[in-house]
């Protein structure tokens, strides 16, 4: 299981930031694990803290691969922070 989440809206700057910073921080929260699953209807929940996260719009894109069949879903979809 992978997921990843990625910002679509630039991190806002403040004044000092502006005027030293030259990049955009391509900031994208990544994860990999692994889980035994013992039924085709096994769930797994995945709780994501999104206290470091500007305010915009952001990227889901969550991968699951089947070891033993070698089959792979791919999900994606975009979602909106207000806070």
């Amino acid at each position: 299981m992978e997921y990843s989440i990625s910002p679509q809206t630039p991190r806002p700057k403040g004044f000092f930031q502006s005027l030293v910073s030259r990049r955009e921080d391509p900031t994208t929260v990544v994860s990999r694990f692994q889980f035994t699953a013992h039924g085709p209807q096994d769930v797994v929940h995945v709780l994501v803290n999104t206290v470091n996260l500007w305010p915009g719009d952001y990227l889901l894109q969550v991968s699951a691969e089947d070891d033993v069949s070698s089959q792979r879903s791919d999900r994606d979809v975009t979602f909106h922070l207000t806070q």
